[in-house]
């Protein structure tokens, strides 16, 4: 009687292709699009990638300097702690308004307008610049300034610009957020 393989097990009786069928792995790698059929790399550009972080900054004391809230999660006891502390006063500064949605519209609205230069003429190291916006209740900008430049002129510039453009969101304050303003900080980085 005669028993079939287990799974998963090589059978030795399967067919050998033959010769004509296999490819020359030579002439696939010079069909890929990194490798030209001479062998020399190809460069491929690739699209620069924009990311937006906007971080709602807190104005608990007016003799004290604002804080952010840290987009990163926390690593230690001591971070964690700090964390709810700034929750906290964050809820009590907004008054209990949830901002989600006035957030998600700036962040829009940047993405939209945000035209960054191509990624290869921007070091890597100038790849950050932070601004600080003021959405005023009707959600029209009041303020949008500059609290970090990259050092790339292409990309603060290109940030700036955005920032001349946007007049609007789409969005306006909450009806439960106490003030008549609301400050968020903006990081723009590309990669």
């Amino acid at each position: 009687m005669k028993s079939e393989p287990p799974l998963g097990a090589l059978s030795l009786n399967a067919p050998i292709k033959q010769a004509a069928e296999l490819k020359d792995v030579t002439s696939t790698l010079a069909e890929t699009p990194l490798v030209s059929p001479q062998g020399s790399m190809a460069t491929v550009a690739r699209p620069t990638s924009k990311i937006i972080t906007l971080s709602p900054v807190l104005e608990l004391d007016p003799n004290a300097q604002p804080q952010v809230r840290s987009s990163r999660p926390p690593i230690t006891m001591m971070e964690i702690l700090k964390q709810a502390k700034l929750e906290e006063a964050e809820r009590q500064a907004t008054g209990g308004a949830n901002m989600d949605r006035v957030l998600k519209a700036l962040e829009q609205a940047l993405s939209q307008s945000w035209n960054p230069p191509p990624v290869k003429e921007v070091p890597v190291l100038q790849r950050d610049v932070r601004l600080q916006f003021i959405i005023g209740r009707d959600g029209t900008v009041l303020q949008a300034e500059v609290t970090k430049k990259s050092g790339a002129s292409a990309l603060d510039e290109s940030v700036t610009q955005s920032a001349k453009t946007l007049k609007k969101i789409s969005e306006s304050l909450p009806s439960s957020f106490p003030k008549d303003r609301y400050t968020v900080e903006v990081n723009f980085h590309i990669e």
